[in-house]
């Protein structure tokens, strides 16, 4: 019985330190869509980050910083400014530029944005966590900025090691085919959180049927954003969570606008 009530508690207090890490996040991923002069002091930030940098060139914005409470660098990367023209940034294509792992299928579209500010998010990287003396970084982003996700790769080809990394996105589109899922799968340094929120259309595209897939772990959050499922992923993608709406019914922006109660995008909470 003491054993079981551990274990519940134990539980109990994950889930409750996953619930910080998402607010944080979010916080943060919103933060990306404000503007240069209340991006450090919109209402959705919160205490525990120190903004040290912004990137905001060739239509690419992204924050960069330490965050005391997980004694981490943290990357936050912008998504498509314009909501109802998101489907611009994806070509429906695969790129292979990973020369050593030819088979590892990347969103032609999402990797061209991500090479835009790749250089620069590396050298942010190092020189924060340098500067803190951290081997824990902290990567998230809403929509397109889900290319956050690329980042773990060049990592593992630059042989640059963090001990702990938290990979936290919300609405994301399938950016890899399987053989990337694979990849992503083996490294052992990630805990990943691939957030949707109900009938979500990002989520849903590219398609499955054109050989893209998802990374785990989805937590898929209801309407209302209250209640939420850890979905298995043991088969790719749960049909029980975001998949259980069904291609044709999955069709909601206003899903895709508002995550963890807060608006999200150009016109959300700053």
């Amino acid at each position: 019985m003491f054993k079981i009530l551990l274990l519940l508690l134990l539980t109990n207090l994950c889930v409750c330190e996953d619930i910080y890490l998402f607010n944080s996040a979010i916080n943060l991923s919103q933060a990306t869509y404000c503007d240069n002069t209340n991006i450090w002091k919109c209402k959705t930030c919160t205490k525990d980050n120190n903004n040290l940098y912004i990137y905001n060139e060739n239509s690419m914005r992204f924050i960069a910083g330490y965050n005391k409470y997980y004694n981490s660098t943290y990357i936050a990367i912008r998504g498509t400014e314009n909501m109802y023209n998101w489907m611009d940034d994806i070509r429906f294509t695969f790129s292979y530029p990973y020369i050593n792992y030819p088979y590892v299928g990347v969103e032609t579209g999402l990797y061209i944005l991500y090479s835009k500010i790749k250089n620069d998010l590396f050298n942010q990287i190092i020189k924060i966590s340098n500067k803190y003396n951290t081997k824990n970084l902290i990567l998230t982003g809403h929509s397109m900025g889900s290319i956050v996700t690329f980042i773990p790769f060049d990592l593992y080809f630059n042989n640059i090691n963090f001990n702990n990394i938290k990979l936290i996105t919300f609405g994301s589109p399938r950016i890899g085919n399987n053989e990337f899922v694979n990849m992503f799968n083996s490294f052992n340094n990630i805990k990943s959180y691939r957030i949707t929120h109900y009938y979500d259309i990002v989520p849903h595209v590219p398609q499955c049927i054109l050989g893209y897939n998802h990374i785990p772990q989805e937590i898929w959050y209801d309407l209302n954003n209250y209640k939420y499922v850890y979905c298995n992923d043991s088969k790719r993608e749960d049909p029980y969570c975001s998949n259980s709406c069904g291609y044709l019914n999955c069709d909601s922006i206003s899903n895709h606008l508002y995550y963890l109660n807060v608006s999200i995008g150009s016109d959300g909470d700053c």
